[in-house]
């Protein structure tokens, strides 16, 4: 029942960086990333890390275009651990895509499963 996906690659490993699409691959196999008007789509925020050091290998404007690579709603953050830049930026999108996961979900129509019972907490 996930809702958002985060692919994370160090800045400052080209490696990482190319296992983003193996990553993305796999998410795409388990879960819907295609249709967001779909109550089982998944938001996927790509995160590279580290971005607070000065020799990195991948370029913001890579990370970008990574991210619309894998698809139109693919957010690219860059967030830094240690001086916690753009941490809450990445904060908020989480919560951002939590909530529309969770006005989809309010607005489903209520099914019951095979005993009759609804699978909601409320009706």
């Amino acid at each position: 029942n996930a809702k958002i996906a985060i692919i994370v690659f160090n800045i400052d490993s080209l490696q990482s960086f190319y296992e983003v699409d193996k990553w993305h691959d796999k998410i795409k196999s388990l879960l819907n990333v295609q249709v967001p008007n779909d109550p089982n789509f998944v938001s996927i925020i790509l995160v590279g890390t580290k971005c607070d050091l000065e020799n990195r290998k991948v370029l913001f404007e890579q990370g970008e275009e990574k991210a619309e690579s894998l698809g139109q709603s693919t957010k690219y953050i860059e967030v830094s651990s240690k001086t916690g830049q753009n941490i809450d930026i990445l904060k908020d999108e989480i919560m951002r895509c939590a909530n529309v996961a969770s006005v989809e979900r309010i607005n489903q129509p209520i099914q019951n499963d095979q005993n009759g019972d609804n699978n909601r907490c409320c009706t």
